[in-house]
């Protein structure tokens, strides 16, 4: 075995010699030259390799790190809607609590990239029988890193159209129940001065009492208790008095108030329901993200 190198060497010079008409020692020098060169290729060759394991792996920590505060990012994007469900009640006097999460982790894999994390899961010596579940796990982290930021922007923006129609009905019952104000103020003001028929007398004390019930009420102003306790009562009293000279344009407010109320009952419907899809949609990719990190550890 140890005269292997020097038998290499005798046939190398003699092939020189026979060739190119070389002196031994000029062989000799060929012939470490190429080996240097050789073993220096080889060498360079595992470093490379090395270097490029290492870095595989230390993408790989990266993508499992952020995968995991992907998911505790979803999952707080999920609390969140909950409580912006919860809080699509008129009841609630903090106002609709909307809360938007930063996800930074979606950030920080983007700026990754998809090819290099691709090849920190795909390619490589350690990476040489990967399975298919492996693949399709991949795919299925990237496909949440596009969508996400679209779902989040789209949510964003559809409670902001919420807010700006439901106040919009709002300002509109308002100002019809301001007008109604306006009406019953001066009508009983004017009939305490002056004498009127039972008729009337009734009517007066009919809407009296209505008026007070809602006014006793300890959360009066809301909307729901100002429908049912004020103005449905109203328009009720005004269906079996029409002999009321103003009652046409009681009735028109009443009625325009009504309706901005619904529109409004029928916004929050919606709401609540959006909510609660796109709580169970934060909270299902987080559970699914799970089973994601898993088939990429």
């Amino acid at each position: 075995m140890t005269q292997m190198p020097e038998q290499q060497l005798n046939w190398f010079q003699t092939y020189l010699k026979e060739s190119w008409n070389t002196d031994a020692n000029t062989s000799a020098t060929i012939f470490i030259t190429i080996v240097i060169f050789g073993l220096g290729y080889f060498l360079t060759g595992i470093v490379a390799s090395v270097s490029n394991y290492i870095e595989r792996r230390r993408i790989r920590k990266i993508v499992g790190y952020n995968i995991e505060s992907l998911i505790k990012s979803l999952k707080k994007q999920a609390s969140f809607y909950s409580k912006y469900h919860n809080s699509l009640d008129y009841g609630n006097k903090g106002g609709f609590a909307y809360t938007s999460v930063v996800i930074p982790a979606i950030t920080a894999l983007e700026n990754v990239g998809y090819q290099t994390i691709y090849d920190a899961y795909f390619t490589g010596i350690e990476n040489l029988f990967c399975d298919s579940k492996k693949l399709k796990s991949f795919l299925l982290l990237w496909r949440c890193i596009v969508a996400i930021p679209r779902w989040q922007e789209s949510s964003q923006l559809k409670v902001a159209e919420h807010l700006d129609v439901y106040n919009s009905h709002n300002q509109v019952r308002n100002e019809s129940l301001g007008e109604v104000q306006k009406i019953t103020d001066h009508f009983i003001t004017d009939i305490k001065n002056r004498t009127v028929d039972k008729a009337l007398a009734q009517y007066a004390y009919a809407l009296d009492k209505i008026l007070t019930e809602h006014q006793s009420r300890e959360n009066a102003i809301l909307p729901d208790i100002t429908e049912f306790v004020k103005v449905q009562p109203l328009l009720e009293l005004n269906r079996s008095q029409p002999i009321v000279p103003f009652v046409h344009d009681l009735n028109h407010h009443l009625l325009t108030a009504s309706l901005a109320f619904t529109n409004m009952n029928n916004r929050l419907n919606a709401e609540r329901q959006m909510a609660i899809d796109w709580y169970h949609t934060f909270r299902g990719h987080a559970k699914m993200l799970k089973i994601v990190l898993i088939a990429l550890s």
